[in-house]
């Protein structure tokens, strides 16, 4: 008889796990690490969204439970596979539910991007080589979009240390359905009612991953956008089938809900995670990340791979690391608190920089006040984009001040030029970037304040009813009749506006004798000077 598991969760309640193989992963040291896993940035504004990624692979189970049963009774009502079949796709979907996040990073999203960093031969992440080595499945490869990596890097890395480290385990379960779940890659049949349960962990509309965190972070952040009757949402999950295509929809009880799922994204996007504080404090993350990383490549010691993820570790000579985790990152990066500038802003946040202007909303007022075209200012706003990336990839943060200005000259000065800024040989505009940077000086001598902003870009908002996905939703009115969600709600209507925006921050000391209006007009003057003719 199998032991029962109850976990007490502050959003769902008691969570129950009565199955012997998922308690043996939640009581396994990888997965315990998860709880050393922040969730999100967002705590540099609320201080109590410090929930992890623990927490939330539990209401991501607690949620696929819930949404597998009305599911795979939907199947068997329609009789569209077999009872036993559908029975160990629910299990397997409920097994990816819960070890989903298990392989992400410290920091989770922020330090992500080194899981790819190493590449074979053919330029293919080598943790997805060994993936595909590990699955063994041809169809599994034929199923890939012109033979492409599939997946975030955190959602490659889950499935790759999932199988390797759990095979006792994986005896009993499909290990390509498995990873497929977590990394969102469907099945070439469109009948293949497998398909439906991926989409319900990973899709491009609406999941219970993606369920999870909104009402999780809206939880813990305190910031009520708006409730989500999840129960009725997931009571409503179904099987429809159009044509010879069986895809995951909803019945129409949940149109309420749905609409409620997708405004409280935007919301949280919108305000959330684009607040230039939770913007800065990323980066700083990102910064500290990048100086670990390179201490431990230069010991030889893979930091960012799957053996540093595990119990066993990866060591040599020069020290171990093993179930990597966010103290990890900070506890070496104490090592330069003082005497590292962007470490110590990251501990002390009395000396960060200030944001000139704290949404986009404020930046549009700015700018549009300044009277640039939009499409003047969608060439500033790429090269403010390029800019922070070149900064990045040369000092690992988007600083500018007298020495990048020092650097940016010495290059002009010898035909060198800063990748990601320019193409190579492209003097002309290199010299603009020197231009805006030496106008951004001027000002700080003008009104008596350091010169030395940090630029960091966000994306413009767009609002999800945009989304073709989402738009296409299907909903079941009746067992013969179903629509898309567009044919529904009409408010799939908003307009598309660019891509980017920019944050500026400056030294503290530099409130008060900023004129933002001031200071835009003049970034608004460069922009019309030097892109009005293009």
């Amino acid at each position: 008889m199998s032991k029962l598991l109850k976990i007490k969760d502050p959003v769902f309640g008691y969570i129950e796990i009565t199955d012997d193989d998922l308690n043996a992963v939640i009581n396994s040291a990888m997965f315990q690490r998860l709880r050393d896993i922040v969730q999100t940035s967002y705590s540099s504004v609320y201080p109590s969204a410090v929930h992890n990624r623990f927490t939330h692979s539990l209401g991501v189970y607690y949620l696929g439970k819930i949404a597998q049963s009305c599911l795979s009774r939907d199947i068997k009502r329609q009789h569209l596979a077999t009872a036993e079949n559908v029975d160990k796709y629910g299990k397997t979907f409920l097994l990816a539910c819960l070890m989903h996040d298990i392989g992400h990073s410290p920091f989770s999203h922020t330090g992500e991007h080194f899981y790819f960093k190493e590449r074979n031969a053919a330029a293919q992440p080598m943790i997805w080589r060994r993936l595909l080595d590990e699955l063994a499945d041809d169809d599994f490869v034929s199923d890939l979009p012109d033979g492409k990596v599939v997946g975030a890097e955190h959602e490659v890395m889950s499935a790759y240390v999932s199988i390797v480290n759990y095979p006792h385990i994986f005896e009993k379960y499909d290990k390509s359905f498995f990873t497929r779940c977590i990394i969102g890659l469907k099945y070439s049949d469109a009948s293949d009612v497998r398909n439906c349960f991926i989409d319900l962990l990973n899709s491009k509309t609406i999941d219970v991953d993606k369920l999870d965190y909104l009402i999780r972070d809206s939880f813990t952040t305190g910031f009520k956008s708006i409730n989500i009757d999840y129960k009725r949402l997931l009571n409503a999950v179904c099987v429809i089938r159009t044509g010879n295509s069986i895809l995951q929809g909803f019945e129409k009880s949940a149109l309420s809900t749905l609409e409620s799922v997708i405004l409280a994204h935007d919301m949280e996007r919108k305000w959330i995670q684009n607040h230039p504080v939770i913007k800065y404090e990323s980066n700083l993350v990102a910064y500290m990340i990048a100086k670990t990383q390179g201490a431990y490549e230069e010991l030889h010691l893979p930091l960012f791979s799957a053996e540093a993820l595990s119990e066993k570790g990866v060591q040599n000579e020069n020290g171990r690391i093993c179930l990597l985790s966010d103290a990890d990152i900070s506890s070496y990066a104490k090592k330069f608190y003082g005497k590292d500038k962007w470490i110590t802003e990251y501990f002390s946040r009395g000396t960060r920089k200030k944001p000139l202007w704290k949404s986009e909303s404020e930046y549009r007022f700015y700018f549009d006040k300044a009277g640039v075209a939009p499409n003047v200012l969608s060439l500033l706003e790429e090269k403010f984009k390029s800019l922070q990336d070149a900064l990045i990839l040369r000092y690992d943060f988007p600083v500018i001040n007298q020495r990048v200005l020092d650097n940016f000259n010495y290059e002009i000065e010898n035909a060198k030029f800063v990748p990601a800024v320019v193409s190579a040989g492209k003097k002309a505009e290199l010299d603009k970037v020197i231009c805006l940077i030496n106008m951004l000086k001027d000002y700080s001598a003008e009104k008596e304040y350091p010169f030395e902003y940090v630029i960091i870009r966000a994306n413009q908002f767009k609002t999800g009813f945009n989304k073709s996905e989402l738009k296409n939703i299907r909903v079941r009115i009746s067992d013969r009749e179903n629509c898309i969600l567009d044919d529904l709600l009409h408010l799939f209507n908003a307009d598309n506006p660019r891509d980017n925006y920019f944050y500026l921050f400056v030294d503290s000391s530099a409130k008060g004798k900023v004129d933002v209006g001031e200071l835009a007009q003049k970034i608004a003057n460069f922009a019309l000077h030097e892109y009005q003719q293009r």
